[in-house]
C-alpha cells in the first residue's frame, strides 16, 4: 500500500528539524509528553 501510494504518510511525522538542529529535535523526542513528539524527522534543506 505504502508503495503504491495508496496511504499518505507525510503527516507521521510530528515535528520536522533542520540537520543543525538535532540536538533541539533530540531534547522534543525525549519529552513525548511534554511536546507531543512521535516521530521527529531530520531534514537537509
Amino acid at each position: 500500500m505504502l508503495s503504491a501510494g495508496h496511504l499518505d504518510v507525510s503527516n507521521f511525522a510530528t515535528h520536522r528539524f533542520d540537520l543543525q538542529e538535532t540536538q533541539e529535535a533530540y531534547e522534543v523526542f525525549e519529552r513525548p509528553a511534554d511536546t507531543g513528539a512521535l516521530h521527529v524527522t531530520p531534514t537537509a534543506r
